[in-house]
């Protein structure tokens, strides 16, 4: 069985993601992103994980459980935060 760090790493790989990527998309700060993945927060809170995953673009069960590691839910969106210039961090710009 996957452990939270392996789920993390492994959607985070595979949504082509860097630490610092995903701290920008999740609003979670990237120390604690590496922390999670080193094992060093074994626990962390559960709006943190929810926060990675919808980020991530799949369900929070699944990043802690592994049960689907490797397919994203194509019905949750990845979490967008408006920049200063109006554009959504996944880089595209607002109308």
């Amino acid at each position: 069985m996957n452990t939270l760090a392996d789920n993390l790493r492994d959607f985070r790989s595979d949504a082509q993601m860097t630490a610092e990527g995903l701290s920008t998309a999740s609003g979670v700060c990237v120390q604690t992103i590496t922390d999670i993945e080193s094992g060093r927060i074994r626990r962390p809170h559960a709006r943190t994980v929810g926060r990675l995953a919808q980020a991530l673009g799949v369900r929070a069960a699944d990043l802690r459980n592994g049960s689907a590691a490797g397919h994203r839910n194509e019905s949750e969106r990845p979490f967008s935060r408006p920049h200063e210039n109006g554009a959504a961090a996944t880089g595209e710009a607002r109308p």
